[in-house]
């Protein structure tokens, strides 16, 4: 789970960072950065909460 999450986290980052890029090449809009970037940290809370609950069961 915590190689899943990294592995997800670094893919957010490197995905906002290349959208990011261009849309200040003039190629990509806000709302696309923005999208990914909430996405991302919407899939790794809840990655956790499911973590959180799986381990607090046992």
């Amino acid at each position: 789970m915590v190689v899943l999450k990294s592995l997800i986290a670094i893919a957010g980052v490197l995905l906002t960072l290349y959208y990011l890029t261009l849309y200040y090449k003039g190629k990509s809009s806000i709302k696309k950065v923005v999208w990914i970037f909430f996405s991302t940290w919407l899939l790794l809370v809840i990655i956790s909460v499911i973590e959180f609950m799986v381990y607090s069961h046992n």
